[in-house]
């Protein structure tokens, strides 16, 4: 196993590797699962395609497991320096390879090359609260969770009548977020109303 920067010729593999791997742990895909295909361009696409995209403008921020002269994993990362941030971001390995360790080798491939900027000083992840493998790989590698979030979603024509979606022609997407309880919520509610 071989853990190395990704070539363009690698993007290709990717894509597939993205398609094959995502389908439990895609919110487009529960969206689909909810309603349907929306615009005729299914989860697959949409998937593959960001993921490709972001590959193709950020090939440096980009590390693949190769196996035999195959690559059989990925992983995607970002940096933030003016803020101090390395943020990990998409990977996946094809399935026929997981529960091996590869996506804990590329975390720590990846986590390694993050380091190597001395202007990062916090190193984020996110995933959904259902993609166990990943949090165990998190977790394993010092992780803490800091908060979870609720993504809902609705029908346009599911919502009430108001001045959001008065307008038929109107296409809404939106995402509320609340996180659970943390330590810093207690300290919030105690401070007084005009601080």
């Amino acid at each position: 196993m071989v853990i190395r920067s990704a070539i363009p010729e690698d993007l290709d593999r990717i894509y597939q590797i993205t398609i094959s791997s995502f389908g439990p742990y895609c919110r487009v895909g529960l969206r689909e699962d909810l309603y349907g295909v929306v615009d005729g361009i299914g989860w697959e696409q949409r998937k593959g395609t960001s993921v490709r995209d972001f590959c193709e403008h950020n090939l440096n921020n980009v590390l693949v497991a190769e196996d035999d002269g195959h690559v059989v994993g990925y992983y995607t990362y970002g940096l933030d320096p003016d803020h101090g941030i390395g943020q990990l971001k998409v990977n996946a390995v094809h399935p026929t390879y997981q529960g091996r360790g590869i996506g804990t080798r590329l975390a720590q491939a990846t986590l390694k090359r993050i380091k190597l900027s001395n202007r990062i000083k916090i190193l984020l992840v996110s995933t959904i609260v259902r993609d166990r493998p990943a949090r165990r790989v998190y977790e394993k590698l010092g992780f803490k969770e800091l908060a979870r979030t609720v993504d809902y979603t609705a029908l346009k024509s599911e919502l009430e009548p108001g001045p959001m979606n008065s307008d038929p022609g109107l296409n809404i997407r939106a995402c509320l977020l609340y996180t659970s309880p943390s330590p810093r919520d207690a300290t919030l509610s105690r401070m007084p109303a005009s601080a």
